[in-house]
């Protein structure tokens, strides 16, 4: 037997303590606990004071979970976003998830912010039902689960309750098939703040203090950004109240099961039991924000319903974190396990799909998951850990973030020689891996990449300042005469023969042993744009000011994830991460490494005493310029490498860059009357310092001439004079 009791929870203790004030009182939402678990034996009635004590540890923040739980939650995947499902207002909605903000964020159905809907969403993995059917399965387990309630109240017998039910469960499915988004007008309970243009933020000198209303006014919507992909997102919000419930993922309905218990975590896994109450609760009153209007046409949410931010109570500024009260007070550790399906993304995934774009004979998607435990040793057991987190740092202590270091790229350092450590940050609400960029810099040298196209200019080289400082959409015309707008990926050089790409390393330690290595195949990064054809979904991280941190923040998108499993042990202030699989890597496409200018004049030598039948390296180019890199800067597949036999010098003060994978010329303007000679890049006396010099010279005796020659001219006359 189940009990539902309701209770008032004051949940100011869950964001930024010096907010404790009247207001959080009144914002306060009020908890309708889930299912509480029976008595030992199910068939037992409990008593009042069962009930009252179950209720105090509720209030007394008294978690189901024990030392040895661990909760598995499955995880929607909605083309690359992950994703999982919230009852909000009575709606069934799909919210993906967002690691880097706080709070519910709903996208009103009809506006320019749910741009595709619920049912335009892609097409629903093996892993799962499709998302309307869930819904209606919950619709379906819900009536069940309140039968015997309507039967007693009901006057009619139970065959006419059938009836009469039937006509009503068949436009409640209809209903929430036709919905699209979040609709505020379905929801009862649903209040908004008319509250004129005031920014509700964690960082303000005053709490927020909600007017509400029943009635969703836009103008009193407020602007917020944020930055998706590499890309600024403006958002028209506004502030508000609604019923929120979490409900345990239930499989599709079968006979039999209507009544049965639906548990969270596979019979077996791992030997850990399940705890399928810990996570379904209700809470009427709670804070949520209604997204009115996108003003950025950059659709990074499509297929979903809305956006639940996990970032933590740090960043909150309703006095209410959702998740922070899923995970308090004894979830020490919250682990992901994503899996993204194989896209027709890439020459390799190309091969082996239909042309319809799905591939055959391919295993089905792994489903993914998202982990709750006690000890964060029980979720994926042995993992390498990052450091400590720094801590302490306004709005950034509950970003899921780890120190990297020592980032190589075929067999080259990548990023910037002044910076061995990258903090990085587990995104979900991103897709590519968005990276500073003095490192997207090195990816673009390194790999082979269209460094001309459009998408992947280097904002440096814009002459629009703007454009420089601040990320936005490309805007390219498609097939037709219509704009569309991309992401700053650079598309891929189309090559004869294809060639898998390297993987971008790094280690979560700076010690002088050889520290293990992490991986990240580019190959994941792949992606298939319309139009364009093959990109790498890397991006740069948009320069927003020059105190901004997060410009030099390396942050992990959901495909750079679905190569890991991560955990954040909250207990220890740490993230674990570990690769899934080991996969060889080669640095075939690699670009070739730039050759600094050499000496020639020992060519004929090297000739006479390394000649044929030697092989490469020792092969020598027909041509001195290509040996010495000065056809164009690279070296040519057959040439000789003398940086390996370290036969001759280097002539000239070139300087071989790694991170840019080019040789730098030297600054000659360092020196007085020197300038570079473009061809031998040595700095030299100016050509016009000795002609200057001669001239001088010539004019210092010409001078000296005629003084002479005035001097005897005046004696002259003084002695002719005199006589």
């Amino acid at each position: 037997m189940h009990l539902k009791v309701k209770l008032t929870a004051h949940v100011t203790k869950d964001c930024i303590t010096h907010r404790k004030s009247a207001s959080a009182a009144r914002e306060a939402p009020a908890i309708d606990t889930a299912v509480l678990p029976t008595a030992a034996h199910s068939g037992a009635v409990r008593t009042a004071a069962a009930v009252a004590a179950e209720v105090g540890a509720l209030n007394a923040d008294v978690s189901p979970f024990t030392p040895k739980s661990l909760e598995k939650i499955p995880i929607r995947v909605v083309g690359a976003r992950v994703a999982v499902q919230v009852r909000i207002g009575g709606q069934d909605l799909l919210m993906g998830m967002d690691s880097c903000k706080e709070g519910l964020r709903l996208f009103a159905s009809g506006s320019s912010s749910c741009t595709s809907g619920r049912l335009a969403a892609v097409t629903p993995h093996p892993q799962e039902p499709p998302h309307y059917e869930r819904s209606s399965d919950a619709a379906v387990i819900e009536v069940a689960a309140n039968d015997s309630e309507q039967q007693r109240a009901s006057p009619f017998p139970p065959e006419r309750q059938r009836q009469l039910q039937k006509p009503l469960n068949r436009r409640k499915h209809q209903k929430q098939q036709n919905q699209a988004c979040y609709d505020p007008e379905m929801s009862g309970a649903a209040s908004w703040c008319l509250n004129w243009h005031e920014i509700c933020t964690a960082f303000s000198e005053t709490p927020f203090t909600c007017r509400p209303s029943q009635q969703h006014d836009p103008q009193y919507a407020v602007k917020y950004k944020q930055v998706v992909d590499g890309i600024i997102v403006s958002e028209m919000r506004l502030e508000g109240f609604d019923t929120v419930e979490l409900v345990p993922p239930l499989p599709p309905i079968t006979a039999g099961s209507m009544h049965q218990e639906v548990p969270l975590v596979d019979a077996g896994f791992r030997g850990e039991r399940s705890l399928p109450n810990s996570s379904s609760f209700r809470l009427s009153k709670f804070p949520v924000k209604l997204v009115l209007e996108r003003e950025t046409d950059f659709d990074a949410y499509k297929g979903l319903d809305g956006v639940w931010g996990v970032a933590g109570p740090d960043i909150c500024c309703r006095e209410a974190s959702l998740w922070n009260m899923l995970l308090e007070p004894s979830v020490n550790a919250v682990g992901f396990d994503i899996n993204l399906p194989d896209r027709v993304a890439s020459p390799f995934a190309a091969a082996r799909a239909s042309p319809e774009g799905r591939n055959e004979g391919l295993p089905a998607v792994p489903p993914s998951f998202m982990y709750l435990a006690a000890d964060a040793q029980q979720i994926f057991g042995g993992m390498l850990w990052a450091h400590r987190m720094q801590t302490g740092a306004a709005g950034y202590d509950g970003l899921i973030h780890f120190t990297t270091f020592d980032w190589k790229l075929c067999g080259e350092s990548v990023g910037h020689p002044l910076s061995n450590s990258w903090e990085a940050i587990v995104d979900l609400s991103s897709e590519c891996l968005v990276v500073p960029p003095p490192m997207w810099r090195s990816l673009r040298a390194w790999l082979p990449l269209d460094v001309k196209h459009e998408l992947c200019k280097d904002p440096d080289s814009e002459d629009n300042i703007s454009q420089a400082s601040i990320a936005h959409p490309a805007i390219l015309k498609g097939s037709g005469e219509e704009q569309v707008m991309y992401r700053r990926t650079c598309p891929l050089l189309k090559t004869p023969t294809s060639r898998q790409l390297p993987a971008l390393s790094f280690s979560l330690s700076q010690s002088q042993i050889q520290n293990p290595r992490l991986q990240i195949p580019l190959d994941r990064l792949v992606v298939h744009e319309e139009g364009i054809g093959d990109v790498l979904c890397v991006v740069p991280q948009p320069f927003l000011s020059v105190a901004a941190d997060q410009w030099r923040q390396i942050r992990f998108g959901t495909r750079v994830l679905s190569a890991f499993n991560v955990v954040m042990d909250r207990a220890n202030w740490r993230v674990g991460i570990r690769e899934k699989n080991v996969m060889p890597t080669t640095d075939a496409a690699c670009q070739p490494r730039a050759v600094c200018a050499c000496v020639a004049f020992l060519l004929p030598l090297v000739h006479r005493f390394l000649s044929p039948p030697f092989s490469h390296p020792y092969r020598l180019s027909a041509s001195p310029l290509s040996l010495c890199g000065m056809d164009g800067g690279r070296e040519r597949p057959d040439a000789f490498l003398l940086r390996d036999l370290h036969l001759m010098p280097p002539r000239g003060n070139q300087t071989y860059v790694p991170y840019t994978n080019r040789c730098a010329d030297p600054d000659c303007s360092v020196k007085i009357l020197f300038e570079m000679n473009p061809e031998t890049k040595v700095c030299e006396l100016a050509w016009w310092v000795p002609a200057a010099v001669v001239t001088a010279v010539a004019a210092v005796v010409a001078l000296e001439v005629f003084v002479l020659y005035l001097r005897n001219t005046v004696v002259a006359e003084a002695c002719s004079g005199g006589r």
